[in-house]
């Protein structure tokens, strides 16, 4: 469940054959009773309905700017596909809020799981629910508990914090508009964490983001200042001999480039391959694994006897978890290899462009200003989408833009390029 700002309250249902039905309505009961219908186990048990994804949208202020809260199906779900979904889209996010209950405390199936959740996520927040069932000696003792039992089995650091909230008393005070009974849930200081975090964090990872754009930018409109005001003090010959020199590096150049398209399209051709070697693989491992349901159900029937509504039921039971699994498995292969493939040429690429500016600078007797480097593809693309609609001119001080001489509007559009 994806829950994103909007500017009235509205619910979005996405089925597995691609179909949606949506609602909005000022009358929040209708719109709770409309979603109970798609995600509850009492309206539609064991999914019949095939719903893949929902979306809420809220117009709460914590939810904007690209901000999304997801609510992940429970640990250790009826469905095993539940649980590998959760982790396959985890790096997908910022950050993951991990809630655990006082009764029962940490279970083992969540440790195992948070094993996983901590190599894909770069933070991790903890909330205890149920609070107001505890004393307060009995908060305290379920807080070392649980603090030891995540520093010893996760391996999370030793100040490791812990929010300690009432759900229900949050739920009591929001509805009675109540903030002292707000404060007093423990929500308020989760709140704010959260407004910290966001806020804070991610604008400042963003802004040191576009201050490296510019800057980069700036070394270009630098360095290209300095040859031309070099060639126009240069006598008419020696400009042309130069020039001469120049082209005849960038003909050498034109020569490495094609070589290194000639490597990049064998690189391609081995990807291929490669992909099609697992994808056999991932067939054989397939059927080795629906076989095995089979003959397990077969071996469990009275006398031998075929039952295919069992199997069906087996079928439908086992394939949803094991694919989520083995595609989960398998993009991680992929990104993997298409790292160790693509960062030779990189890195190869990088010498280009270099050499390029060095033959420049000694040509025209100036200091080559080397750029500080740009995002990487995927770090662009998921600060792009956590900041829709962020003025730049908050993000990236005046004075800043300023020193390029350009305005706040002429650099929101070269970044706004550069981000996506």
């Amino acid at each position: 469940t994806f829950i994103q700002a909007g500017s009235t309250f509205g619910v979005r249902i996405f089925f597995e054959d691609q179909s949606s039905v949506e609602r909005s309505s000022d009358n929040l009961g209708e719109l709770t009773s409309f979603l109970s219908d798609y995600v509850t186990e009492s309206r539609n048990p064991n999914n019949r309905l095939n719903v893949q994804q929902v979306e809420v949208f809220y117009p709460a202020g914590i939810l904007q700017n690209g901000v999304v809260l997801i609510d992940t199906p429970g640990i250790g779900s009826t469905f095993k596909h539940n649980t590998e979904a959760t982790l396959n889209f985890l790096p997908q996010c910022d950050a993951a809020m991990f809630l655990v209950s006082a009764d029962p405390p940490i279970t083992e199936v969540e440790i195992d799981f948070l094993k996983q959740v901590r190599q894909k996520v770069p933070r991790l927040f903890f909330i205890l629910n149920k609070i107001d069932y505890l004393t307060e000696e009995e908060r305290e003792d379920m807080l070392t508990f649980i603090r030891k039992t995540l520093c010893d089995q996760v391996g999370m650091a030793d100040d490791l914090h812990i929010f300690c909230v009432s759900a229900r008393r949050g739920l009591q005070a929001r509805q009675n508009r109540d903030s002292a009974a707000w404060v007093q849930s423990g929500l308020d200081r989760v709140e704010t964490y959260l407004i910290d975090f966001l806020a804070n964090e991610k604008t400042e990872t963003l802004r040191g983001a576009v201050k490296k754009k510019a800057s980069d930018m700036l070394a270009e409109i630098l360095m290209q200042m300095q040859i031309s005001v070099s060639s126009l003090q240069m006598p008419l010959d020696q400009l042309e001999k130069k020039l001469e020199i120049f082209t005849k590096k960038l003909v050498e150049l034109e020569h490495t480039r094609d070589v290194e398209r000639d490597i990049l399209e064998g690189d391609k051709k081995r990807m291929s391959a490669f992909l099609e070697e697992h994808a056999e693989r991932l067939r054989q491992k397939t059927r080795i694994a629906l076989k095995r349901v089979v003959d397990t159900v077969f071996s469990t029937q009275d006398g031998g006897s075929l039952n295919e509504h069992a199997i069906e039921t087996a079928m439908a039971e086992f394939i949803p978890g094991f694919f989520e699994h083995e595609m989960g498995q398998s993009t991680g292969l992929f990104q993997d290899k298409m790292h160790q493939t693509l960062q030779p040429h990189r890195e190869r690429l990088k010498v280009l462009i270099d050499s390029i500016r060095q033959t420049a600078a000694e040509l025209f007797d100036i200091l080559a200003i080397e750029p500080f480097g740009l995002l990487q593809i995927e770090d662009r693309r998921r600060l792009a989408a956590g900041f829709q609609g962020e003025a730049l001119d908050d993000l990236l001080p005046r004075e800043d833009l300023l020193l390029a001489g350009r305005s706040p509007a002429d650099e929101r559009q070269e970044v706004e390029h550069g981000l996506g």
